[in-house]
């Protein structure tokens, strides 16, 4: 049998069965119905078999973008679910906040209580919370000035200052020509 005799054994096969065609059907179209070349080429399919038509292989670039697609996918999952987790263990953890060391509204009591005044606070605080490095960085920025009263007059050292014999002090750099912080003791020591 040649290859034209199997195209009309084919032919008739199917003139006699419904379409054997593997895609959707629209409707019960016979080839023997067909007059068109392109319409008959198009409507007659082969058995659909694994055999006759092997699954393609994907390309090489779209499995790599498939696999980093995954990737980004599995890490972004991951991360929601860690943030997840997060939020959910910090609204279940009680939060224990520690009471204030307080260091008095004195000079005195401040000392007393073992704590130091800071400039770059411009306040009395805890030795713990005091850092030695910052302060002196800060101290070594410019060379600081502090006054007795907001409008100037009498000046005041580092040194006095940080004893806190005075309750109201105004301090900044000398090159601003204007005072920009003031604090007000409640008590003098």
């Amino acid at each position: 049998m040649g290859i034209g005799e199997e195209k009309d054994h084919e032919d008739q096969d199917l003139a006699h069965s419904p379409s054997r065609r593997c895609s959707l059907d629209v409707g019960e179209a016979e080839l023997s119905q067909v007059s068109d070349p392109e319409a008959r080429a198009f409507l007659h399919q082969p058995h659909c078999s694994q055999a006759q038509h092997p699954p393609r292989k994907p390309s090489r670039s779209s499995t790599i973008f498939l696999l980093l697609l995954q990737t980004i996918v599995s890490l972004l999952s991951l991360g929601v679910l860690f943030a997840g987790y997060d939020v959910f263990r910090a609204a279940s953890t009680p939060v224990h906040i520690a009471a204030p060391h307080a260091c008095g509204t004195e000079a005195k009591t401040a000392r007393d209580l073992n704590c130091m005044f800071d400039p770059i606070a411009v306040a009395w605080l805890p030795v713990e919370c005091h850092d030695f490095n910052l302060t002196g960085e800060f101290m070594a920025l410019q060379k600081w000035h502090y006054w007795a009263a907001a409008e100037g007059g009498e000046t005041l050292s580092l040194a006095n200052v940080m004893q806190g014999q005075h309750g109201v002090f105004c301090m900044g750099p000398l090159s601003m020509g204007r005072r920009w912080m003031g604090i007000r003791w409640i008590g003098r020591g």
